[in-house]
């Protein structure tokens, strides 16, 4: 079962490199935000490889709406040395990531000192998300002005998923004398800091063996502390 999640984990995150790349939470992308170079003005970004421009709202009965006669900032990447702007922008969104544990530390018990345990664990998050983008332009080797977006993002929420955990005499106070890998379930709560594109957490969370020897585990229900790797999906 181990190896089974472990290849079904690895398989997920590489085939999503490409989707990690050009997600919402990573690149900036089309939408609303919070300009906070302009009191946390509501503005349009509009974005594609070339050129980011963004747009001054207004509020019409209640909804936003663009006010594309008026341009606030427009970036270009082959016209960075004709500009000095900079401008930092911010977006609240809800967050569904999926979830890698590859590290859980587990205190003691049952006179078993803590482990560390590298049983792979899959899991979906879900939680509120904080994301701010820098725009602006810094002088490259050859003293040119290259556009640069610098992003960092963080985010708080819960977490549920399955994984796998050793079943063996230690583990269940010599009570079995079977080995095997134990299908848990896992859930638990996490924070989520996002560099550009590196994605990193903690979490805390405990597990529950889903079979007829949840009863003599030693650690059915225990607290965990763990390492977390993660891919945006919405």
């Amino acid at each position: 079962m181990s190896k089974f999640l472990t290849i079904l984990v690895l398989t997920i995150l590489l085939s999503s490199c490409g989707i990690l790349k050009n997600t919402p939470s990573t690149n900036l992308s089309e939408g609303f935000y919070s300009d906070k170079t302009q009191s946390n003005e509501k503005v349009y970004v509009r974005s594609d490889e070339d050129v980011i421009s963004i747009y001054p709202t207004k509020d019409e009965g209640g909804k936003l709406k663009v006010d594309t006669a008026e341009l606030i900032y427009q970036f270009h990447q082959e016209k960075a040395n004709n500009s000095n702007d900079m401008v930092e922008l911010k977006s609240s969104s809800f967050d569904l990531d999926f979830i890698a544990v590859p590290l859980k530390y587990r205190p003691p018990q049952a006179g078993v000192p803590a482990q560390l345990n590298t049983e792979i664990n899959a899991s979906i998050y879900l939680g509120l998300r904080t994301d701010r983008y820098s725009i602006g332009y810094e002088l490259n080797p050859l003293g040119e002005k290259d556009r640069k977006i610098k992003h960092f993002g963080f985010s708080l929420g819960v977490l549920t998923g399955f994984g796998s955990s050793s079943i063996n005499p230690t583990t269940t106070n010599d009570l079995l004398d079977q080995e095997y890998d134990g299908i848990v379930w896992s859930k638990g709560a996490g924070g989520i800091v996002a560099l550009n594109n590196l994605t990193l957490g903690l979490a805390v969370g405990f597990d529950n063996l889903l079979d007829g020897n949840r009863s003599i585990w030693i650690y059915e229900s225990k607290p965990w502390f763990g390492f977390t790797l993660g891919l945006n999906i919405n």
